[in-house]
């Protein structure tokens, strides 16, 4: 019995159990795979999201400064007829309250890279090739350039349209935009974001309107959300980024999935980071784990239906068995009862038929 029991339950259970935790473990290796390919088009999705965003407003941008490009005014500061008629700051009050073009600024340029006119400061007369690349290129090779870049205020978009009289180049136009419109509508489409300019510019932002650092990047983002900015405070860029470069970062306590986008300068340079929160809520993995209940599902089907068949082999062996003893019993038996028949009816001395045996026949 002992041996059934070892043959027919004992070892197929152990086979099962060790079948169970490597088809366990295949299911959640392919879950998280499936799972991992959700979170991982989430990402690249809200990354598009963002970079439309981002092109949409440089378009922007380069449509009014083409616009204002054209203002002869424009062309009489560059001919050093002043700028009397030039109210480019009444502008960009107009934009900021009826577009949602805010914080606009605008420059001009002569064809060597001075500064002529700022809608933004007084200061003017400072040559600009020698700390921004695209200026020194736009005066080397005139064309329309859109770019980002870091002063020493903030991060920036920067479109820069030359200026041509008589067919002649004769300097350049410039406008200027922050970022605070992209974080807004960024919220709008169910993402946080806080935005970074990079550590190697903290030296260079001395003049920066955002006061705050994280460790040594500056953050310029208005009104985060105070929980995610303290996450980061406590998680550290340099961690976020590092794994965030090729893929994303769940975090549990927060519910949320985190990625980054990069901001590239003129020459294609790191130059500030957005770093993307999303509710994990909103990434629909129903499918996935309706899969896995499933899969779990179809196993514990054909696990009962093993352990039916066990048992039932099980308990045709047994009855086998039983069957088996019960003959070997009634041999036993048989054969003790032809003993005590003969003993019966022999002489125990002689073994010769005795007298019952006599009367009987």
């Amino acid at each position: 019995m002992q041996k059934t029991i070892i043959k027919f339950i004992l070892v197929p259970s152990l086979f099962i159990i060790l079948f169970s935790a490597i088809y366990y473990n295949q299911v959640q290796h392919e879950v998280n795979n499936l799972i991992h390919q959700r979170y991982l088009e989430a990402t690249q999705q809200d990354k598009r999201q963002l970079n439309t965003l981002i092109q949409e407003k440089q378009e922007n941008i380069l449509a009014v400064s083409l616009a204002i490009s054209k203002y002869s005014s424009v062309e009489d500061v560059l001919l050093g007829k002043g700028n009397k008629e030039l109210k480019l700051k009444e502008f960009s009050k107009l934009l900021k309250n009826a577009t949602s073009l805010k914080n606009l600024w605008f420059q001009i340029l002569d064809k060597d890279g001075k500064s002529l006119y700022r809608s933004f400061s007084d200061k003017i007369g400072d040559n600009l090739c020698r700390d921004r690349v695209e200026v020194e290129d736009i005066i080397d090779y005139p064309r329309v350039i859109s770019t980002i870049s870091v002063g020493k205020f903030s991060i920036t978009y920067k479109t820069l349209v030359p200026i041509y009289y008589k067919g002649e180049f004769i300097g350049v136009f410039e406008t200027l935009a922050h970022f605070n419109s992209i974080s807004k509508k960024i919220k709008q489409k169910g993402l946080d974001s806080i935005l970074l300019v990079d550590k190697v510019f903290k030296k260079q932002m001395i003049h920066s309107v955002h006061k705050t650092f994280i460790e040594e990047y500056n953050l310029v983002s208005l009104n985060p959300n105070p929980h995610f900015l303290k996450y980061l405070q406590e998680v550290g860029p340099e961690k976020i980024l590092k794994h965030t470069a090729k893929a994303y970062i769940v975090s549990k306590n927060h519910d949320v999935l985190i990625s980054t986008y990069h901001l590239h300068d003129y020459l294609d340079n790191d130059i500030g980071y957005y770093i993307l929160f999303k509710n994990l809520d909103d990434i629909d993995t129903s499918d996935v784990v309706q899969l896995q209940n499933n899969l779990y599902l179809l196993y514990g089907i054909l696990l009962l239906i093993a352990y039916i068949f066990l048992y039932y082999r099980y308990k045709r062996m047994k009855d086998f068995e039983i069957d088996k003893k019960n003959k070997k019993l009634e041999e036993k038996i048989k054969m003790k009862n032809d003993v005590l028949e003969y003993v019966s009816l022999h002489d125990t001395l002689t073994s010769l038929p005795n007298r019952i045996l006599f009367t009987k026949r």
